[in-house]
């Protein structure tokens, strides 16, 4: 039977002029091997068959088997329960602190912890730090490999990071991840494809958890890696990597993440109406994580009118003007702040520095932590006539107090960032991925700080408030002097609020100049003001 298949495999090659007969077979250990081979015209295709044919019985001789063949034989990676859906495959977001411990088994046993320690910037890209004995690892906020050290020293670096993930997850989807890894000894050139091929229940030593089932392969079929990811670990409960040796599978004892961020299974989805160019996974209702503790975590999107204004260190703008869904704020000649109505930045102009999104970033109200979306659109870079096609990350990550000279609020930090849409090394290398996390406070009805590395001239923080009704929360220390009428904008000549990073002199003059120039403060506050900082300086 055997001889009738060689020569049936034989003729039909040997018509076709060539021959690449190609299987990948494995053992019970994991460990897998590839029989090929290659030739043209009759004799080649005789001796490629030939050859690959006694890979094949060789290989067979020494416990292998075809690996389509023992994929038939394996129980069902992930078991299906009534009741049981998808849940939101949505990027996790973690903290300091989070600790998960991995049991191994296969070609190495024993135990081992990843601990989140930290962050830190690798070739322009935030990193998680995950600390394993003296060994790290780092992982982009994609959860995708950046780099590998041992005892601090760099032992691989993937440029861009190995995509082991593609938000959000959804069962069916695949992706080509390609690169390079970049060790001591060289460059080598990486790829595999990965494919979400299941969702259900999944048994390890911590419990029984759901679990989405991602299968990476090479480009010749092999397998090279197996991953059980469950939302509400937030990191995969299962892994399974084939190396030379064998199969090493890491199995999840036990972890530990804060209560405070940890989300339940199937949560979270964002129920908006997208706008353009704006993806939101569909999943059921969104669980209100702090409604039920304090109301005013719910944020309802503010409405602004004509002449509002927004005091910040880099200035006061005022709302010039209202543009469609833009408003349009103003701090003078070429000095102009662009936010949508859901107050995402869409442009913003310093001077002879310009900066636009088109279509700009999409958010969605009411605000709520654990709420996130992705969108597409085009980045103006700063002085450079590029229009670079990115792709829009936003996520809702906590409600939080927070600090700066205008006084202390409450308010949700938004994290958005956006990555060029094309993946290729040249690409990532030159536009690597930006970050603007920005903080919107209720009680002042305004984006209240943002910090950005890069675009720099994006981070700003609030040094007053000037909204009917609204005063600065700031905790000034009791007057023994008489009673005078107050402004409704409180002055930020003052010292800043604990843990925000002092103004400069310059700056505190400027701010004080534009307060008095839109009336904000009286002339003899002003005057008064700035005597008392010249006072301070020359003491």
């Amino acid at each position: 039977m055997q001889r009738a298949g060689f020569l049936s495999m034989l003729m039909v090659l040997g018509v076709m002029g060539c021959a690449a007969p190609s299987k990948v077979m494995i053992n019970e250990q994991g460990k897998q091997m590839r029989c090929g081979s290659w030739g043209v015209g009759i004799i080649g295709t005789t001796v490629a068959v030939a050859s690959y044919m006694e890979c094949v019985n060789q290989q067979k001789a020494l416990g292998f088997i075809d690996l389509e063949d023992f994929e038939k034989t394996e129980p069902p990676k992930v078991e299906q329960r009534p009741g049981i859906t998808p849940a939101n495959g949505a990027r996790p977001l973690w903290e300091t602190g989070y600790v998960w411990t991995y049991q191994l088994s296969g070609v190495r046993s024993g135990t081992f912890r990843r601990e989140l320690v930290g962050k830190d910037l690798v070739r322009s890209l935030t990193a998680y730090v995950l600390k394993s004995g003296e060994s790290k690892t780092l992982l982009s906020e994609d959860l995708n490999l950046v780099q590998v050290q041992a005892k601090d020293a760099v032992t691989a670096t993937y440029t861009p990071p190995l995509q082991n993930y593609d938000w959000p997850l959804m069962v069916g989807k695949t992706w080509q991840a390609q690169g390079e890894m970049e060790t001591q000894t060289g460059k080598i050139s990486t790829s595999k494809k990965v494919e979400v091929k299941g969702y259900g229940i999944v048994r390890v030593p911590a419990g029984e958890f759901e679990a989405f089932y991602l299968l990476g392969t090479s480009d010749n079929g092999a397998r090279v890696s197996e991953v059980w990811y469950s939302p509400k670990v937030r990191h995969h409960v299962k892994l399974v990597n084939y190396t030379n040796e064998g199969r090493l599978t890491s199995e999840l004892v036990d972890f530990s993440i804060s209560p405070s961020v940890s989300a339940p299974s199937g949560a979270t989805s964002v129920p908006f109406t997208p706008s353009r160019s704006t993806t939101i996974p569909a999943s059921g209702p969104t669980p209100s994580l702090l409604a039920a503790a304090d109301p005013k975590s719910l944020g309802e999107r503010p409405i602004y009118t004509i002449d509002e204004k927004w005091i910040r260190n880099d200035g006061v703008y005022q709302l010039a003007r209202i543009e469609g869904d833009r408003y349009i704020f103003s701090s003078g000649p070429d000095q102009e702040v662009h936010l949508t109505k859901d107050l995402t930045i869409a442009r913003m102009r310093k001077g002879s520095w310009t900066t636009e999104f088109d279509p700009p970033p999409p958010l969605a109200w009411p605000l709520e932590v654990g709420m996130w979306g992705t969108g597409t659109g085009n980045w103006h870079l700063p002085a450079d006539p590029t229009r670079l096609p990115v792709k829009y990350t936003w996520s809702v990550e906590a409600y939080e107090e927070i600090q700066v000279p205008a006084g202390t609020f409450k308010a949700f930090r938004i994290l958005l960032s956006w990555r060029p849409e094309a993946q290729d090394v040249v690409t990532i290398s030159n536009y690597p991925e930006r970050r603007l996390v920005s903080w919107y406070a209720p009680d002042a009805h305004q984006l209240v700080k943002a910090e950005s590395r890069d675009p720099a001239p994006l981070t700003f923080h609030l040094v007053a408030v000037d909204r009917p009704g609204i005063q600065s929360p700031a905790k000034a220390a009791p007057s023994t002097q008489s009673p005078t009428k107050q402004s409704s904008t409180s002055t930020p000549a003052d010292a800043p609020a604990r843990g925000e990073k002092p103004l400069s002199l310059e700056e505190r003059l400027r701010v004080l100049k534009a307060l008095r120039e839109k009336n904000l403060i009286s002339e003899e506050q002003y005057q008064s003001a700035t005597r008392d900082l010249l006072k301070k300086v020359t003491e």
